[in-house]
């Protein structure tokens, strides 16, 4: 299971992000055996599956909205951080991951700014990451959000990621900051 931030519906390129995500990456011709997935920021992982209704136990309502800000265009080897939009450690998303993690992963070892890597993944894939597959994703991307910096809220949802298959991952609970 894994806790995820995605964009509220009330930002504007939120759809053309997720068309991107979930529909034309995946269909590209670059990206061959790539899943579609809903875009999102990974707030924690490795959450053990609840038997009651877990987001509710977060009182998010205590926590003030995320304010998402836009990095660079990242790529690398791994699978699941293939081609990535970067995101920046804003206080408010710090402050929110670092307290998801804590509550629910009491035991593990205390959440660590410096090895938090946020990020958004635009495409998963064991292709390597070509400069005109970069720039396909820059280009496209770029396309989407337009001059947009980000956003400012979004929905908290807890994904069953329990599926090697990414398009069995199902969203079980959802929290809206709006």
């Amino acid at each position: 299971m894994s806790i995820w931030l995605v964009p509220p519906e009330s930002y504007k390129p939120a759809a053309a992000l997720s068309r991107l995500t979930s529909t034309s990456f995946p269909a590209s011709a670059n990206f061959p055996g790539s899943p579609g997935f809903p875009p999102h920021i990974t707030l924690t992982s490795n959450v053990p599956k609840p038997t009651d209704p877990l987001l509710p136990k977060l009182k998010l309502e205590t926590i003030s909205s995320p304010e998402i800000e836009f990095g660079e265009l990242g790529h690398g080897d791994q699978y699941f951080k293939f081609i990535f939009l970067r995101i920046k450690k804003t206080p408010s998303l710090l402050a929110l991951a670092k307290h998801i993690r804590e509550a629910v992963l009491p035991n593990a070892s205390p959440f660590d700014e410096d090895q938090y890597d946020p990020h958004i993944s635009l495409v998963y894939s064991n292709e390597p990451a070509t400069e005109k597959r970069v720039e396909f994703v820059a280009w496209k991307t770029s396309m989407a959000i337009g001059n947009s910096r980000g956003w400012k809220g979004g929905k908290v949802v807890l994904v069953d990621t329990s599926s090697e298959t990414v398009t069995d991952w199902k969203i079980i609970e959802e929290y809206s900051f709006e």
